[in-house]
C-alpha cells in the first residue's frame, strides 16, 4: 500500500515537473514573441501608433492571463490545452513578425530608385537587303537623325565605326530616315528603341519589313526629381505612367497611361485625373514645341513630368512608372478584378502576337484581360478619353479588391511583383507614413474621378517632325477643369465627385486567322465558325 502511494506521488511530481517546464516555455515564448512583434512594428512605423498601442495592450493582457492560469490549480488536461493555445499564438506572432520583415525588405527594394536607366539603340535594315551584321555594312550608307536624341546617336555611331567603315547620311528626323530606308536610298538606319512606337504610327508594317542586325545598350544616370513633403500633413501629387513595354520599368518608352493622383490627407480626399495619351501639349524636352503627351515618355519619365507640370501648373511630388508586366502580375496577385464595360472588342495581348476577344457580361478579369481593357481605345466611347475612364475603373476595382483581401499576404505578393516592374521615387518612409495616415481613418476617405476630354484631330509633332499624327486637342474648359480639380484637391475646398457609368465585361480568347494589321473592333480578329456557334448557343440559352 505504501509503495502505491509512493508511486502516485512520484507520478504526480513528474507531471508537475512537466507542467512547470511547459509553463516556463510558454511564458518565455509568449513574452519573446510579443516583445519581438511590438518592437519590429514600432521600429518600422508600418501601422498607426494607436493600433500598435491597442495591440500591445491586448498581447500583454494575454501574457498576464497566461501567467495567472499557470499558477492556478486546474486539471492537468486544461493546463496542457492552455499550453498548446499559447504555443499556437506564439508561432502565429513569430510568423507575423517574419512576414512583416519580408514585406519591409521587399518594399526597400521597390523604393530603391535605380541609379541609371537603360536605352537600347539598334541598327535597322530591310529584310530583303540580306545584311546580317554590322560588319556587312562596310562602305554602305547608314542613316541617322541629328536633331533628336543626338547623344544616343553619337554613341551608336562611335560603336559602329569601331567595327567597320560606313558612309554616314544625316537626317533631320526619323520619318525621313525611314522613308529613305524603304526607298533603298540608305542601307541601314540607327534607331533608339524608345522611338520605335513613334515610327510605327507612320509605318505600321515597320517591324514586318525590317530586321535588327545589331544593338547597343547605353546606360545613363537617373535624375531624382522628387519634391519630398510630409505626406501626413500636406497635400501631394503622384504621377502614374504606364509604359508600353514588358519587363522592367527602367526603360524609356511611350507613356500610354497618364494619371495624376492628388492626395489631401487633411480633407481625406484622393482625386484621380486621367489625361489622354494623345493630348497635344508643349514637349518640355523639345523646346516646348507641341507634341503628343505619350511621346514624351521616349525622353524619360522626368520629361513627361515636366511637360505635365508646365501644361497644368501643378507640382508633381512623386511618380510611379509601371510596365505592362506589372499590371498583369499585380492583377493576378490580387486574384483578379471584377469590372463592367459597355462594349465588345478584340485587343492584342501584351506579347503583341496573340489576341483576346472581350464582350459584354460581368466577370472577374485576370491580368492579361485587365490589361486588354486598359489598352483598348479603338472601341471606347470617345477613344482615348474612354480608355482613360476604363483605366480609372480598373484602379477603383483594384482598391476594392485589395481592401477586401488578406492584406499582409496580398501586400507581400504585390511587392514581389512590383520589385522588378515598377519604378518610383517615393521613399519607404513616405509610403509607411501615408499608410499610417490612411489606415487611421479608413471610413472617411473620398475618391474622386475625372477624365479629361478633347477634340480628336491631326497635328505635326515635335518628336516626329514632317508628319501629321492623330492628336487630342484639350478644350479650354477641360484644361480649366483639370486645374480646378488639382487646386481643389490641394486645398480644403469642397469638391463634388465626378462620376461616369460603365457596364460589365467578359473576356474570352479566340482563334485568329488571317492578317489583323491595322484593324480594330470585332473585325480585329476573324472569329471561327465554332466560336460563333458557341456564342449563338449561349445567347439562345440566355433568352430562354
Amino acid at each position: 500500500m505504501a509503495k502505491k502511494i509512493v508511486k502516485k506521488k512520484v507520478k504526480r511530481a513528474r507531471r508537475n515537473t512537466k507542467l512547470l517546464f511547459l509553463n516556463m516555455i510558454t511564458i518565455l515564448l509568449m513574452a519573446s514573441s510579443t516583445a519581438y512583434l511590438v518592437y519590429i512594428l514600432n521600429s518600422l512605423q508600418m501601422i498607426p501608433q494607436l493600433w500598435l498601442i491597442l495591440g500591445a495592450i491586448i498581447l500583454v493582457a494575454l501574457f498576464l492571463l497566461n501567467c495567472i492560469l499557470a499558477l492556478l490549480k486546474i486539471p492537468s488536461i486544461l493546463q496542457y490545452i492552455r499550453c498548446l493555445v499559447i504555443l499556437a499564438i506564439s508561432v502565429v506572432m513569430f510568423y507575423g513578425t517574419y512576414t512583416v520583415q519580408s514585406v519591409d525588405r521587399e518594399l526597400e527594394q521597390v523604393m530603391k530608385l535605380p541609379s541609371e536607366y537603360h536605352e537600347y539603340v539598334s541598327i535597322i535594315t530591310l529584310r530583303e537587303n540580306a545584311i546580317y551584321s554590322s560588319t556587312d555594312l562596310k562602305n554602305k550608307r547608314v542613316g541617322y537623325q541629328s536633331t533628336i536624341d543626338t547623344e544616343h546617336m553619337d554613341l551608336a555611331l562611335e560603336y559602329l565605326e569601331d567595327q567597320t567603315t560606313i558612309q554616314k547620311t544625316k537626317y533631320r528626323d526619323y520619318n525621313t530616315a525611314v522613308a529613305d530606308l524603304m526607298a533603298h536610298k540608305v542601307d541601314a538606319i540607327i534607331v533608339s528603341e524608345s522611338y520605335r512606337p513613334l515610327i510605327q504610327e507612320s509605318y505600321s508594317n515597320f517591324d514586318q519589313v525590317t530586321a535588327k542586325i545589331d544593338a547597343y545598350e547605353i546606360q545613363r544616370e537617373v535624375t531624382d526629381i522628387a519634391k519630398s513633403i510630409d505626406v501626413t500633413k500636406n497635400s501631394f501629387t503622384v504621377f502614374i505612367s504606364g509604359i508600353d513595354t514588358l519587363g522592367k520599368a527602367t526603360l524609356n518608352s511611350q507613356s500610354d497611361v497618364n494619371m495624376l493622383v492628388t492626395v489631401n490627407p487633411l480633407s481625406q480626399t484622393i482625386s484621380m485625373m486621367t489625361i489622354p495619351r494623345d493630348s497635344y501639349l508643349p514637349n518640355a524636352c523639345l523646346a516646348y514645341e507641341n507634341d503628343k503627351l505619350t511621346n514624351t515618355g521616349a525622353f524619360g519619365i522626368d520629361c513627361t513630368v515636366r511637360t505635365i507640370e508646365n501644361a497644368f501648373g501643378v507640382d508633381i511630388n512623386y511618380y510611379a512608372k509601371v510596365s505592362f508586366s506589372s499590371i498583369i502580375d499585380a492583377v493576378n496577385a490580387l486574384g483578379g478584378l471584377e469590372v463592367n464595360v459597355p462594349y465588345s472588342f478584340c485587343e492584342r495581348k501584351a506579347n503583341r502576337v496573340d489576341i483576346i476577344y472581350v464582350y459584354e457580361g460581368k466577370q472577374v478579369l485576370n491580368g492579361e484581360q485587365a490589361l486588354a481593357l486598359a489598352r483598348n481605345r479603338k472601341n471606347a466611347s470617345g477613344g482615348d478619353v474612354g480608355r482613360g475612364k476604363n483605366q480609372q475603373m480598373l484602379v477603383n476595382a483594384a482598391i476594392r479588391q485589395f481592401a477586401s483581401s488578406d492584406i499582409l499576404k496580398v501586400t507581400e505578393d504585390l511587392l514581389e511583383v512590383v520589385n522588378s516592374t515598377v519604378q518610383t521615387n517615393m521613399t519607404k518612409k513616405e509610403i509607411y507614413a501615408f499608410i499610417n495616415s490612411f489606415a487611421s481613418d479608413l471610413g472617411n476617405w473620398t475618391i474622386n474621378n475625372y477624365s479629361a476630354g478633347g477634340e480628336i484631330g491631326w497635328g505635326e509633332c515635335a518628336s516626329m517632325p514632317g508628319v501629321e499624327l492623330s492628336i487630342v486637342n484639350l478644350k479650354d474648359e477641360e484644361m480649366k477643369a483639370i486645374k480646378y480639380m488639382i487646386k481643389s484637391s490641394l486645398t480644403d475646398s469642397d469638391l463634388s465627385e465626378f462620376s461616369f457609368t460603365v457596364n460589365d465585361v467578359t473576356v474570352e480568347e479566340v482563334k485568329v486567322e488571317g492578317e489583323t494589321q491595322g484593324a480594330s473592333g470585332q473585325s480585329f480578329c476573324w472569329i471561327t465558325e465554332e466560336y460563333k456557334k458557341k456564342q449563338e448557343t449561349s445567347s439562345e440559352e440566355n433568352v430562354e
